[in-house]
């Protein structure tokens, strides 16, 4: 145990956070993501197909509308880390409260992601969340790199039950760059389902998706978990632990 060994909070560049938060990301994506974006990537490369793109072609068009996803989920994380960082300009114990609240926080929706509990907030039932969906149709069918890209924008910011997880939890980064980094290497592990759903590869089962859901679920409450370990260390509760460089809290 190494009393020095991490602070408080959500931190990316760390194999085992950095791990995690790939790992949730690919199994949110063929679990939930292929259920949910997935018909929107399959009708983006239709109407890549429907303009005569395919093979090669497809890379360019995918390329920019993946990048746009993945740059929402880091301003995202940014504004998130940049909101979890005010407390922590004063004390190092604000950094901690702010890790274990947003960690407990956390745990208890991934909790209901997993059914057991209830469902505390259903970020993609709420009206105006919903409102940036009507404009999606629009930018598929316009055309142009533009659009392509603005579409990535737009569906990264769609409300998303898994992405709202991660990015509560981002909170805890207490850095507007380190929530950025989170929220990017989390959107790097959805990005090779929706790229092979969009060329046309093909989807999962109901019954397997949901078990990638789950799995992603219970990826995002150890994640969770660790942020109040973490936490609870900062404050002096429990000791840091650290095994042979893989930081646990």
């Amino acid at each position: 145990m190494n009393p020095s060994c991490c602070g408080p909070g959500l931190d990316a560049s760390e194999p085992m956070q950095g791990l995690l938060l790939f790992s949730a990301g690919l199994t949110t994506s063929l679990g939930h993501c292929l259920g949910m974006c997935g018909p929107l990537a399959t009708f983006f490369g239709l109407a890549q197909r429907h303009r005569g793109r395919s093979g090669g072609a497809l890379i360019a068009p995918f390329a920019r509308y993946h990048v746009g996803r993945i740059a929402s989920y880091g301003i995202l994380g940014l504004l998130f880390g940049l909101a979890g960082s005010i407390p922590g300009l004063v004390t190092q114990q604000g950094q901690a409260i702010v890790s274990l609240g947003a960690g407990l926080f956390t745990a208890i929706l991934a909790f209901g992601w997993m059914g057991i509990g209830p469902v505390l907030f259903h970020p993609e039932r709420v009206p105006f969340l919903r409102q940036p969906a009507d404009r999606l149709r629009a930018l598929v069918l316009s055309g142009g790199p533009g659009s392509e890209l603005g579409l990535g924008l737009a569906n990264g910011f769609l409300p998303c039950g898994p992405v709202a997880l991660v990015v509560l939890a981002s909170v805890a980064s207490a850095a507007p760059w380190r929530g950025a980094i989170s929220l990017l290497t989390f959107g790097l592990g959805t990005v090779p389902a929706l790229v092979l759903v969009g060329v046309g590869v093909g989807s999962l089962p109901v019954r397997i998706r949901e078990g990638f859901r789950r799995v992603s679920a219970v990826l995002v409450l150890v994640l969770a978990l660790q942020l109040v370990a973490r936490g609870a260390a900062a404050l002096g509760w429990i000791s840091h632990l650290e095994i042979r460089g893989w930081v646990l809290w």
